[in-house]
């Protein structure tokens, strides 16, 4: 429990004030927990830009998620968030 306080000193968030304790994850663009319904409408998000990639493959959801996530770099095409803005 103190390294979940030293790491929300540091932008991490700290799983135990939400019932996910022991870990920290980094998701900037989520301030606090991010859970159930949350998860799941940027999975679908994530997995449709994954399908919409020219040279991509259908596990590349994973780097969109994050990515939506604040915690990545790989973007979706330009023309996918044109019509399917990042979900809020």
């Amino acid at each position: 429990k103190r390294l979940g306080t030293i790491g929300e000193g540091c932008n991490l968030v700290w799983g135990g004030h939400f019932n996910d304790s022991d870990h920290l994850e980094y998701h900037p663009n989520w301030s606090g927990g991010a859970g159930g319904k949350l998860l799941m409408k940027f999975h679908d998000w994530a997995v449709k830009a994954a399908a919409a990639a020219e040279d991509g493959s259908a596990a590349d959801w994973v780097k969109y998620f994050w990515w939506a996530a604040g915690a990545g770099s790989d973007a979706p095409m330009a023309t996918f968030l044109k019509t399917n803005p990042v979900p809020k």
